[in-house]
């Protein structure tokens, strides 16, 4: 007998569409600093999705369904335009209190006067 995987999930971003983000990431912005953070515009080439900390599904019991529960969403950011950033990878938690990548500049931009 077979057995029906189920996940119901959906990320914010796709391959192939341009983001904004701290670089480094997790750096945030300070009171009263002089400097300045810019947004690093990125596009993605590739999105990794965990089930967990092994990364494997293990099913022990008989089952006609399982519900796949996703962990995090890594995403492989290419910088635009090129520069001497190397691309490089991402994890973001359904967990985490803030987003992490941002659409648009301007939503990048509002979250950085939200976290001051």
């Amino acid at each position: 007998m077979s057995v029906r995987l189920i996940l119901q999930f959906v990320t914010p971003f796709r391959v192939g569409d341009t983001v904004y983000l701290a670089y480094p990431p997790n750096q945030k912005a300070v009171t009263g600093s002089v400097h300045e953070i810019k947004p690093l515009k990125a596009t993605i080439s590739a999105i990794k999705i965990a089930f967990g900390q092994t990364e494997e599904l293990i099913i022990k019991e008989p089952v006609d369904s399982y519900e796949v529960k996703v962990a995090h969403v890594a995403y492989t950011l290419i910088p635009l335009p090129p520069h001497q950033v190397s691309p490089f990878t991402i994890n973001c938690a359904d967990t985490d209190a803030a987003p992490r990548l941002y659409a648009t500049e301007e939503a990048f931009d509002n979250q950085l006067v939200l976290d001051k």
